[in-house]
């Protein structure tokens, strides 16, 4: 395995970050170039098939001798930094309001776009003690690169994922000025494209790791920018593989050289905690090693002691290893501190879970895109990545999967502190088709750039998993040979083939390759709600334990959620000092100002906010309802402003929390343990007993033992009505257990309420609380007299109208005119448009803007948002199109349109029309009289309001424009 390079405790440091020239193109001049190596094309498979590397094939060509080019760099940007960020490249004058409108939504605009290759070069005065160090140039993140010092090359480097270094030494001058030139290319990488269905792209940018769709395929450097003088000879690296019960662990030390050695080496070693009391053997133990060659290797085992501590993330404990290396000469000297946690990250003892340290973990999960919205990269400090991880940590995350990219060095320094579990990804992003290790050179990269992100971040201990990629069918049996190499040169991790390999292909078999399997579905039914409670009556009883039943390996579901919330136009100003336009934004502000509702976006907005936190939340319950069940990765608590924009975050890209929902709320159903009311509805009748089972998702530090579960049921006004104990019990560790049943009889609930569910368990902080709607089994649901209730827009309403009196038109969904209304769906928009082609009558709607106040649905408990109640209302209805209404015409229960067709759709809307009082209602309420107690509550508060003196229109609508509505379809 490829060892990764950082620099030791006492290295010299030079850093070259500030202004450096710059200029587009290549460097140097294709007249004064060597022959080199390629990645593309045949060359690296010959060279590789020989037993090199890709990186030592870029660089056996020989080096670019020539002068610095006559024709230098003529501008200046600021590095670390971007083409971007310095806003060179190409103006994107495509960021036009006029333009094409799929385009304008796709993602968020740069304003500044460049391709290919780019010269970024800088001339540093390096001093003259330097002239017997070994010299390193680290690029701490960028893209393909290729080095030259003063004129002559120095190498290339493809890591994507981690740092580049270069060894100069010999190339830099000590004493004197060096021209230091940088080549970056983001236009041609080696991974390769792929094809299929005579398509093609390229691998990297079709990935998060330099998507157009949220990082961008910026051109530049990030990071760390530094010269590195180290001893001649120095520790290079130090690997730490824990055996976490033997309190012990495999320490592997890379010792390099730049001069000739052949001696004797002493490296001491101490270790000591970090970040807790402990203090951990303070003299030391010394080994000693004849060293020789330009890099020699020590292994030997570190015992730390019975009561050394262990990394979880309850207890984030970690330790530092200080190395110590002397000659015998007394001469050589070079020291080194890493730090590490003893951790066991592994596969259960039933197979189909995870465990830490011997305790079962359940995986709540994040699918992080790379979104940074400011610079259009990622995050490159520890301090910008514990603030990152803490918001995400509010919201009770314990492990984030890295969609398609790997995070920097940063990312999991916080991770580690925290006690967060991470899976970083390789750059591969696909579907069923496109299979990547079918071609070498892709293959063959993603085995090196593997083998370097193992090496580079394998001593963290927050680094527990590795996915090949996302959703990527991956049928060429070197995915065989890929999962073996890594488990070989790192155990300590687990590995998969891709994050739901093959896609929506959900055939068990053999061809799966990994240690767990993350998918949306199995061969046997889903594993994620998106679309569930469009067919299904809500409840809180279902559970993926049937679609998982066949699994033998731990199962993580794909990319739950995905409930796409409205827009909040505010967040435009924030682009202002960004790399991007939020040309998406402004398209849908401006046509909803064109329609007349700009002034409803803050209501829609936190109306499908709060809708889409009730979907959230029973999607992530019905994966702890499940037994067995090892997590989750979310998509995701923050916005995606790319494939059409998807809107689904509980943050918005900056991270700025949206109000929508308190995280503190949203932990008492996603924590460490979690309290779960199983019942078989939402709505009951007073004739019923409202009944429920009461379980704990225990999957904290340990057992709760001896606790007491308690309940009670709370009316609209607070006041209980029933409330109970159930009995003491012991909860264990790891999984899902029944604490025992509630019954209350509902015979005192006189009218209708939103009653309040709340559980807990005495003595802790453990509590949650459940909303049902009771309403009177029997219902008065006679017209009062002076109301005409009609089906059909015809000459008897029209005349009734026409004689002042009060009308209740409840249209047939079935007879309605198509091209003025759209279906109803009860579930929010899944992810954005881009997974929908609707034309004018389909509804891919987000939830219900509802007037609680309003005195029609005074007989009718609601929130001003969707909720479970009105399941069967919505799932038999159409929504009018009420667009070319009076801009302050607003229904009283009105469907949120896509931001993208902005339709103002009515449910529930009055109106006076030619002296007359109407009232519509288009949910299909004569239909559910019978069977739906909210049908017929409804219907009844729709006759009292009528009834009443309140019943006063302000509101008008024309008699065509009623026409134009309701037009009864022609027969076919």
């Amino acid at each position: 395995m490829r060892d990764y390079y950082s620099h030791t405790d006492d290295a010299i440091v030079i850093s070259l970050e500030g202004q450096w020239q710059f200029r587009k193109g290549e460097y140097p001049p294709k007249e004064a170039a060597t022959e080199e190596y390629s990645t593309k094309g045949g060359s690296t498979e010959e060279y590789s098939a020989k037993g090199g590397s890709m990186e030592d094939a870029a660089t056996e060509g020989g080096a670019a001798k020539g002068a610095f080019p006559e024709e230098e760099p003529n501008e200046t940007v600021i590095l670390p930094g971007t083409t971007d960020t310095n806003r060179k490249g190409v103006f994107n004058t495509s960021a036009d309001l006029n333009g094409d409108v799929k385009e304008l939504t796709q993602k968020l605009q740069r304003r500044y776009e460049y391709t290919g290759k780019a010269v970024y070069a800088k001339t540093v005065r390096i001093p003259a003690d330097w002239e017997d160090k070994c010299i390193v140039l680290l690029l701490e993140r960028t893209r393909e690169t290729r080095v030259w010092i003063n004129g002559t090359y120095a190498g290339w480097r493809n890591a994507l994922g981690t740092a580049q270094a270069f060894d100069v030494t010999g190339l830099i001058v000590p004493g004197c000025e060096n021209t230091i030139a940088i080549e970056v290319d983001n236009g041609n990488y080696s991974a390769g494209k792929w094809f299929s269905n005579g398509e093609s792209g390229d691998w990297i940018t079709n990935s998060h790791m330099a998507t157009g769709e949220t990082a961008t395929n910026w051109n530049g450097i990030i990071g760390k920018i530094q010269l590195i003088a180290e001893s001649p000879v120095f520790i290079k690296s130090i690997s730490v593989s824990p055996q976490a019960f033997e309190r012990k662990a495999r320490i592997r030390v890379a010792v390099g050289s730049s001069i000739m050695t052949d001696g004797t080496v002493t490296v001491t070693f101490r270790g000591a905690s970090r970040n807790h009391d402990e203090i951990r053997d303070p003299d030391g133990i010394s080994v000693d090693f004849h060293a020789n060659g330009p890099e020699t290797f020590i292994e030997f085992d570190y015992f730390f002691g019975r009561e050394a501590k262990l990394w979880s993330e309850f207890t984030p404990v970690l330790y530092r290893l200080s190395a110590g290396l002397s000659a015998e000469n007394g001469r050589i000297k070079s020291c080194r501190t890493i730090s590490f946690g003893l951790r066991d990250f592994r596969i259960g003892g039933k197979g189909k879970q995870f465990e830490i340290n011997g305790l079962t973990t359940f995986l709540r999960g994040e699918a992080n895109c790379n979104v940074f919205p400011v610079t259009g990269y990622c995050i490159m400090d520890k301090e910008g990545w514990t603030e990152f991880l803490l918001k995400l940590r509010a919201f009770g995350v314990n492990f984030l999967r890295f969609h398609s990219w790997c995070p920097p060095q940063a990312a999991f320094e916080a991770a580690d502190e925290l006690g967060m579990y991470m899976q970083p990804e390789l750059y591969l992003f696909g579907f069923t088709g496109r299979d990547p290790f079918a071609t070498y050179n892709t293959y063959a990269y993603m085995k090196e750039e593997g083998e370097r992100i193992l090496a580079a971040y394998a001593n963290h201990p927050s680094f527990v998993m590795l996915s090949f990629g996302n959703e990527i069918a991956v049928k060429d049996v070197r995915k065989i040979d890929l999962y073996r190499h890594f488990q070989a040169i790192d155990p300590g991790r687990l590995y998969t083939e891709g994050t739901c390999s093959f896609f929506w292909d959900n055939a068990e078999g053999d061809r799966y390759i990994g240690d767990y399997r993350t998918a949306m579905a199995t061969s046997v039914g889903t594993c994620r709600e998106q679309f569930y409670y469009e067919a299904n009556p809500p409840s809180t009883e279902f559970n993926f334990g049937r679609s998982i039943s066949e699994m033998k390996k731990p199962f993580i579901s794909h990319e739950i959620g995905q409930y796409q919330i409205y827009p909040d136009y505010d967040e435009i100003a924030k682009y202002e000092d960004t790399v991007f336009r939020p040309v998406n934004f402004e398209y849908f502000r401006d046509l909803l100002e064109r329609k007349g509702m700009l002034g409803q976006y803050k209501d829609f907005h936190k109306a499908s906010g709060q809708w889409a936190a009730i979907l959230y939340r029973e999607e992530v319950e019905a994966a702890l309802r499940t037994p067995q069940f090892a997590g989750y990765q979310l998509l995701s608590f923050q916005d995606f402003p790319g494939q059409q924009t998807a809107l689904v975050g509980f943050y918005d890209s900056f991270m700025d929390l949206k109000n929508i929902v308190k995280p503190e709320e949203f932990r008492r159903w996603n924590s460490e343990t979690v309290l779960l009311a199983s019942m078989p509805k939402y709505v009951w009748t007073n004739a019923e007993n409202f009944a429920a089972e009461i379980k704990a998702a225990n999957y904290s530090a340990g057992p709760l033992n001896g606790v007491v579960p308690f309940w009670s049921l709370k009316d609209g006004k607070g006041c209980t009505l029933s409330s109970g104990m159930l009995e003491r019990v012991d909860i264990p560790q790891g999984g899902l257990m029944l604490l025992g049943e509630i019954n209350a009889p509902l015979g005192n609930v006189a009218i209708s309420q939103k009653l309040t569910l709340e559980i807990g368990i005495g003595n802790t902080p453990i509590h949650t609380s459940y909303f049902i709607w009771a309403y009177p089994e029997e219902t008065d649901l006679s017209v009062p007299e002076g109301i005409y209730t009609a089906r059909v827009y015809d000459e008897a309403a029209k005349k009734a109208l026409a004689a002042g009196d009060r009308v209740l038109l409840l249209p047939e969904p079935s007879r309605l005119n198509t091209e003025k209304s759209v279906s109803s769906k009860f579930m929010t928009d899944f992810w954005s448009k881009a997974f929908h082609y609707y034309d004018k009558c389909d509804s891919y709607s987000l939830g219900l803007l509802i007037d609680p106040a309003h005195p029609a649905l005074s007989g009718f408990p609601t929130d001003f948002h969707s909720n479970w109640q009105w399941y069967d209302l919505v799932k038999n209805s159409r929504s009018i199109i009420l667009d070319g209404t009076e801009a302050s015409f607003k229904p009283i229960v009105q469907t949120i349109d896509h931001p993208d067709r902005s339709f103002k759709l009515g449910n529930i809307f009055e109106a006076e029309v030619n002296g007359g009082r109407l009232l519509v209602c288009s949910f299909d309420l004569p239909a559910l009289l019978k069977s739906r107690p909210e049908a017929r509550q409804l219907y009844k508060s729709l006759l009292a309001y009528m009834d009443s003196d309140l019943f006063k229109p302000s509101q008008t609508l024309a008699e065509e424009c009623l026409e134009a509505l309701f037009v009864r379809q022609k027969e076919n």
